[in-house]
Parts: structure tokens; sequence; C-alpha cells
């Protein structure tokens, strides 16, 4: 509707990395930070996000450590790209957050709600949630 809005630009990228295209969604995000630099800390969640799907775990944790506070997902994400890097204690801290907001947390629920189009996207969100901890 408004291709210079930054919140479209931002809500835009959202959807492109759930269709598994996280360069264009990369590019929509700098373009939406470069229109509003004092961005509400949603756009840090969205580029933490991308990041993930693009296998930047170290970008992703950098993303969600920009952020005051997380929201389930947050902590999904965090999780499984703690894992993916090793460090197995911030990864449980992670889950462990997530599952005292669900605590019948398992792999096979979290594969109903995440909203990715690709299956390999969704498999690799699951294997770091499982090098995490998180089992069926």
């Amino acid at each position: 509707l408004n291709p210079g809005h930054a919140h479209i630009l931002a809500h835009r990228a959202r959807l492109h990395i759930h269709t598994g295209d996280y360069v264009v969604a990369h590019n929509y995000l700098n373009r939406a930070r470069q229109l509003n630099p004092l961005h509400p800390a949603w756009y840090w969640e969205t580029m933490a996000l991308a990041s993930f799907v693009a296998g930047d775990y170290e970008a992703t944790l950098t993303g969600l450590n920009r952020m005051q506070s997380h929201s389930f997902f947050d902590r999904l994400y965090g999780a499984a790209a703690a894992a993916y890097l090793g460090q197995k204690r911030q990864a449980k801290y992670f889950l462990h957050l997530a599952q005292a907001d669900r605590p019948n947390l398992n792999l096979t629920s979290v594969g109903y709600f995440l909203p990715y189009a690709k299956a390999a996207d969704r498999k690799h969100a699951l294997k770091g949630l499982q090098l995490a901890g998180l089992g069926d």
C-alpha cells in the first residue's frame, strides 16, 4: 500500500522469511532500518529470524540480544541458534524460558506452528531445537 513505509517493509520482510527468501527479507529490513533508524525492537526480532533462516547464528543471537524482552518464538530461535553454535548453556537457558511459557512443549508441537512454506526451513529450526535438548 505504501512502499516507502518502514513498518510495511519490515512486515513484508517477515513474509519473505517464512517463504524461504531470506535474501529479499534482509534487503527489505535494511531498507526499513534506513527509513526508520529509531525503529521498534520487533525489527531486531525480524532481523534475528532472517539471520537464523540464513544460517547466521551469531547474527541471530546478536539481534535477540538487542531486545529487552523476548517472545516465545524469540526464545525458540535463541535456543536453536545457540545450539547450532555449540553454546549448550545458552541454548538450555533459552529453551528453559520457552518451556516456562509452554510446559508441554515438544518437537512435534513446535513443528505444527512454525509458519514455513518450505519443509527444509521447518526441519532446520526443529533440528536446532533438538540439539538444544527439546524432545518429542
